[in-house]
């Protein structure tokens, strides 16, 4: 039982493993790297292209925020009505944003939301417009603007505060981390600083008045929906986003391809690693399989050596033992072993307070039979050199009984035993002289290893 789940837990701890790390590597990455930005120009993002996303990615539940800004100078004088301290050599500008689902995203706090009215004639369209716009309540606690100022560029268009708002959720991937249309950015730009006043309008008043901007999508993924049953997918359909974009002149931006790309590699390590260790649990099984089914046979010897003494062969003797043992192997390998490491994988996802996620497919069920059929194996085999046993030789055993070897009566194994456990937790503590070789590495040290 114990060996057929210790291989029914190889692929499904590798795993577990794997996407462990794979959603601790998510979870750590700047929103940009975790989720899709896509860039180009105003007539590539189209509504064919964001179904298309849809269709690659849809199992990731995408929610797509288009954003739309553009940086205007500020007009002459402007800004000492926005500070109180104006100091030369800054350069004074507009940064107007918009943000489509704006009332899904923040709050209004005052005032009104920003309207687009259309032009009503050709000389209001040719005169400068007057366009409504909100600001976050961060730049009225940092600056002199009040609901009902009006913001003015170089080439007069004016930008009328109708309302004061704030972000339903400051953290949220949506905002890429970025916090530019809701605070006063200074930033060097070479020879000079500038300083921008970050103000957002409607999407249509940005589309009407203003031929150049840059716009691009930020597509916010579900990550809880990756899986260890749907990476593959999830990768393909990446790969499959990405070429389509590129042919429609638009780039996408994502750190998740690599990634995954990660997990990989990593569901291969832990593969390779967890062999290893399994192997020599196996072997350690095996053994203790081997020491059982020896003395069992010792205690079944008479009876072995009145069937050898009748004429019975020794494959026959095996054959029968063999039979006997199969359906505790069966019973092992089918039923017994898998529910065991299921139940020890559910364990190790309680103690260490995750949600693990794990999966249980036909490979653990027929590395279980197999780690069943090696345990029947290793029963089996001593039957052989037993049955070959006659009831003379089994008389003399019985009448001159072997003893114990020198090392066996001076305890030489239990020995050992302290002098390794002893040696363990020295190197463990201090290290072998090899490993203090190489100074810090990620190298195993051989030595504890062998210990």
């Amino acid at each position: 039982t114990l060996a057929s789940a210790l291989l029914a837990c190889l692929p499904s701890f590798a795993e577990a493993t794997a996407a462990n790390s794979l959603k601790q590597a998510i979870d750590d990455a700047p929103p940009i790297q975790r989720n899709i930005q896509v860039n180009g120009p105003i007539y590539a993002l189209n509504a064919s292209l964001h179904g298309y996303v849809n269709d690659s990615i849809g199992e990731l539940d995408p929610f797509r925020l288009v954003v739309r800004n553009i940086t205007l100078q500020a007009a002459e004088g402007e800004v000492t009505n926005w500070l109180d301290l104006v100091e030369p050599g800054i350069s004074h500008s507009i940064g107007v944003w918009s943000i489509d689902k704006m009332q899904q995203t923040v709050r209004l706090l005052e005032g009104d939301w920003p309207v687009h009215t259309e032009p009503q004639s050709q000389a209001e369209a040719l005169k400068a417009p007057v366009i409504q716009a909100v600001v976050d309540r961060n730049i009225i606690a940092s600056t002199n603007l009040q609901l009902g100022d009006t913001i003015t560029e170089e080439n007069q268009a004016q930008f009328h505060i109708v309302g004061i708002v704030e972000r339903l959720n400051p953290q949220h991937d949506i905002w890429w981390g970025d916090d530019s249309p809701f605070e006063v950015i200074f930033a060097p730009r070479g020879d000079f600083d500038m300083l921008t006043i970050p103000v957002i309008i409607n999407q249509n008043s940005l589309k009407t008045y203003f031929n150049r901007y840059d716009i691009h999508w930020r597509i916010v993924l579900n990550s809880d929906q990756i899986s260890v049953d749907n990476v593959h997918s999830i990768e393909d359909g990446l790969i499959s986003l990405k070429t389509r974009l590129e042919s429609n002149n638009a780039k996408m931006f994502s750190g998740l391809p690599n990634l995954l790309l990660e997990y990989r590699s990593n569901l291969a390590s832990a593969r390779m690693a967890l062999f290893l260790l399994s192997t020599q649990a196996m072997i350690f099984i095996l053994y203790t399989l081997v020491l059982i089914a020896a003395l069992l046979l010792e205690r079944s010897q008479s009876e072995i050596a009145t069937l050898a003494s009748r004429g019975a062969s020794s494959l026959r003797i095996t054959m029968t033992f063999a039979i006997e043992v199969l359906p505790l192997a069966l019973l092992a390998g089918a039923f017994l072993g898998p529910l065991l490491a299921r139940a020890a994988l559910e364990v190790w996802s309680w103690a260490s307070s995750e949600s693990i996620s794990f999966g249980f497919h036909l490979e653990s069920y027929l590395l279980a039979l197999a780690g069943a059929i090696l345990g029947w194996l290793a029963v089996v085999i001593p039957a052989y050199p037993a049955a070959r046993h006659s009831m003379l030789e089994w008389q003399r055993q019985v009448a001159r009984p072997s003893k114990s070897t020198w090392w066996q009566r001076i305890y030489l194994d239990f020995c050992l035993l302290v002098v390794g456990v002893i040696l363990y937790w020295q190197l463990s503590t201090s290290g072998s002289f090899v490993i203090r070789r190489f100074g810090d590495s990620n190298l195993s040290d051989p030595i504890l290893l062998l210990t």
